[in-house]
């Protein structure tokens, strides 16, 4: 009984600091100021990711993973019109030539700077390196992003292919809508745990980054459940205020995103300090 009530008054402690830390950092505000930083460079980001794709000769099918991803989390209408604004904008971007695209890669590269910041603030440790060594890093960290994504699309075209050649085996069809589901959260679980570890420029433990990445992987697996639920209900929305209610629910998509990676970041944090009880330069 009284290893219980220890259990429980841990937790409580754990939930109580988190909500202290989420209020200090001000993660909602953080939240809401990466929506706008996203919203200015999501277009170049896509741009880029394009051009180098199309280099490697493996655009086609991760344009068409996006779009069903797009498709699946907002629904027919809002999706539509998401995917419609995704191919006019990236469109005219890619046609204004290797310049333009370069370019673009610098606002890629200044998002990623602003995860950094963010990540290092709720951590309270600073950045660390000279300017050019970081961006040098982050362009590293890009270029190994786009080829995992490539790889990934190859692994699900190559087991594709072969459930077409084995579809006399009626239990790879349920093996095949398994694979295709987990390794999306795979992907989200390894980005997290990522972000988690790497960014901070302290020791994080590697516990602490797990709970935080199991946390934040359910928490947009659920979003991504619950933003499906909520469009397939909101057809009015889209009767009284047409197109601007898909950049509505895209907005307030952004924002919980945001606000659940960060709430990770927070919930390892919490579960460092607590179990080690040092703070700065772990």
């Amino acid at each position: 009984m009284k290893s219980k009530k220890k259990g429980l008054k841990r937790t409580l402690g754990y939930v109580w600091s988190f909500i202290e830390q989420f209020n200090e950092d001000s993660a909602s505000m953080l939240s809401n100021g990466m929506v706008y930083s996203t919203l200015i460079a999501i277009i170049p980001c896509f741009a880029v990711i394009y051009a180098i794709l199309n280099a490697l000769g493996a655009l086609e099918p991760v344009v068409d993973l996006i779009e069903n991803t797009i498709m699946s989390t907002f629904g027919q209408g809002t999706g539509d019109t998401l995917v419609g604004y995704l191919r006019i904008f990236t469109e005219n971007a890619m046609g204004m030539g290797v310049v333009s695209i370069l370019s673009f890669g610098l606002t890629f590269v200044l998002l990623i700077d602003k995860i950094f910041t963010v990540i290092n603030k709720i951590y309270h440790t600073p950045k660390k390196g000279k300017i050019v060594t970081r961006y040098l890093k982050y362009i590293g960290i890009i270029i190994i992003g786009i080829l995992a994504i490539a790889l990934m699309v190859y692994l699900v075209g190559r087991f594709n292919s072969v459930s077409v050649r084995m579809r006399k085996l009626p239990e790879l069809s349920g093996l095949q809508k398994v694979f295709k589901t987990l390794i999306p959260i795979a992907l989200i679980f390894g980005l997290m745990l990522a972000m988690i570890c790497l960014i901070p420029n302290c020791k994080v433990r590697f516990l602490s980054g797990l709970i935080g990445a199991i946390v934040g992987t359910v928490g947009v697996y659920g979003l991504v459940k619950v933003f499906q639920f909520v469009v397939s209900w909101s057809v009015k929305y889209s009767v009284i205020y047409g197109s601007l209610a898909t950049l509505l629910f895209f907005f307030m998509f952004l924002s919980y995103l945001w606000k659940i990676i960060f709430a990770a970041v927070i919930v390892s944090y919490v579960h460092q300090t607590q179990t080690t009880g040092i703070e700065y330069e772990l």
